[in-house]
């Protein structure tokens, strides 16, 4: 038993009514499109007064050609062309010319404009760029490129730029003469060694500060003590008591204190002085002209407990 079936949708109403279900389509589709052009004009016309105001004249024109279209509502539209028409008086514009060093125009050229490429080849022909300062820039490669800044203003028409190569550009690489290269050896310097200069520093602050403890220490030694070889209960020097000190002991104290850092000072200077000394004789003794061998004795400064001078070393 063979059986067939077929899944339709039946249409009531014969043709007409088909016609007319299929211009219903097409009416929606053409509402939905120009719902969408309209969106695109009311964007174009907002873009293009803000870039208006902000001095962008170059994406203010475009912006606004968009919504000075036919199919933009009529309002805006009308709106649109007038101020497309305004931009455009308002938007200045420049022609490029490049020559060489002899004075020959040169055609086969790359212009940049603030780093962006607006050209490979010159026409002649104008362009428009929005007011204000710019840097052009020329380069054909095989010249020197150069460059120029210009301040172009509003309602400037065709104005004239024209750029000169003054020289060469650098020759290939292969063209350049190589120079033989010598082997690298050890360089000698020609100058004395900073080293004395920085011990010479350092001893002339350890002096400094030496003579300044000694004397804050010898400075801080009560009035009321003598600085003398004998002793009082085991402490140096002897203290007269005082209201505030009825027995000595706070003043002696004091009076071994001083005297502690008044012999700290001392031996701090003594120690500066000797670094400051060590780094003249360093300084003079130090030769930049000889290459130093094997059998040189480098000179060091060498400080200890009571002790402070040079060493040196070497081998023969």
């Amino acid at each position: 038993m063979r059986f067939e079936a077929m899944l339709g949708i039946r249409i009531m109403g014969g043709p007409s009514y088909a016609r007319f279900l299929l211009a219903s389509v097409l009416l929606l589709g053409a509402a939905r499109a120009h719902a969408g052009e309209k969106e695109t004009c009311l964007g174009a016309s907002d873009q293009g007064q803000r870039a208006r105001k902000s001095g962008n004249l170059v994406e203010a024109k475009a912006q606004l050609e968009i919504c000075a279209r036919e199919v933009c509502p009529p309002i805006v539209r009308q709106d649109c062309a007038t101020w497309a028409d305004e931009v455009s008086k308002s938007l200045p514009t420049v022609s490029i010319g490049v020559r060489d060093k002899e004075g020959h125009d040169l055609v086969d050229v790359r212009v940049l404009v603030d780093g962006k490429t607006v050209t490979e080849h010159l026409d002649g022909k104008s362009f428009a760029v929005n007011p204000g300062t710019h840097v052009i820039r020329a380069e054909d490669g095989a010249h020197t490129p150069v460059e120029e800044r210009v301040l172009v203003k509003e309602g400037e028409k065709s104005r004239a730029i024209n750029l000169r190569f003054s020289s060469l550009g650098p020759k290939p690489a292969d063209s350049v003469p190589t120079t033989p290269e010598t082997p690298e050896g050890p360089s000698e310097s020609s100058g004395r060694s900073a080293v004395p200069f920085v011990v010479m520093g350092v001893g002339a602050i350890a002096t400094g500060v030496g003579l300044g403890v000694h004397f804050a220490g010898k400075g801080a030694f009560p009035a009321n003590c003598k600085s003398d070889a004998t002793k009082v209960d085991g402490r140096d020097g002897t203290c007269t008591p005082t209201a505030d000190d009825p027995t000595g002991q706070k003043s002696g104290d004091a009076a071994m204190s001083s005297v502690n850092l008044r012999n700290a000072g001392t031996a701090l200077t003594f120690g500066g002085a000797g670094l400051l000394v060590g780094g003249l004789i360093w300084f003079f003794i130090d030769s930049p002209a000889p290459k130093k061998t094997a059998r040189s004795l480098p000179i060091m400064p060498s400080t200890g407990p009571g002790f402070a001078g040079l060493t040196w070393a070497g081998q023969f």
